[in-house]
């Protein structure tokens, strides 16, 4: 089922301009690498922060619309994929190193963080 288009533009206005992915780019958010899983989703937004995030999963909730948590769409099982209807949050936009430790041979990171960039 599709998001209304109440809840659409309400997470829209919490990500702004540059978090809302555009209809052409979809196709790197909703299959995974294969080919073998994806699907339509009503919208796919990259918020910039760990409280946006919060905030368009808040609204999701309320309206009651399903989200797919995407990191690197790397997977090979089909969970980071879309099934159709839910909101697509990717975090692309959440890329800072927060810290790396060699002696403890750790880092702390954003989700958006990916293995070549750490």
């Amino acid at each position: 089922m599709a998001a209304p288009a109440k809840v659409m533009d309400e997470i829209a206005s919490i990500v702004g301009p540059k978090g809302v992915i555009g209809r052409a780019e979809w196709p790197l958010f909703t299959r995974e690498l294969r080919g073998r899983w994806g699907g339509e989703p009503s919208l796919v937004v990259a918020p910039a922060s760990t409280e946006e995030t919060a905030r368009v999963v808040k609204a999701c909730v309320a309206a009651r619309v399903a989200v797919t948590p995407q990191g690197g769409n790397t997977g090979l099982v089909g969970g980071q994929t879309p099934l159709g209807g839910e909101v697509v949050i990717a975090m692309k936009r959440m890329r800072k190193i927060r810290d790396a430790s060699p002696l403890d041979n750790s880092l702390t990171v954003d989700a958006g963080v990916t293995l070549a960039e750490a």
